[in-house]
């Protein structure tokens, strides 16, 4: 019983860590998930050649974009140096 309440009470916590997001989040009413900005909530959404149905018609999220890696610009350049060496066909082999 005692762990079923810490249970219960960290996913409270959770729940109302997440609410200042939740109540900041955008709501659109039949709109394309690509017109809509990112973090967004659509109520029924407009699909182009898709028929949704269950929750996935009613409600669709549109996730905030999270930041990439950085991208790893020397083996960038040594992979376009030997592409431009040897070919397309060296592409693949290991330098």
């Amino acid at each position: 019983m005692n762990s079923a309440l810490f249970s219960f009470g960290r996913t409270l916590r959770r729940w109302w860590a997440a609410l200042p997001d939740v109540l900041h989040t955008p709501v659109y009413v039949g709109r394309h998930l690509s017109r809509v900005p990112q973090g967004s909530l659509v109520l029924l959404p407009c699909r182009i050649n898709t028929v949704c149905c269950g929750v996935a018609g009613i409600v669709a999220f549109k996730p905030k974009r999270k930041s990439g890696t950085a991208l790893d610009l020397p083996a960038l350049q040594q992979a376009i140096d030997r592409i431009s060496e040897c070919g397309l066909d060296a592409c693949g082999k290991a330098p």
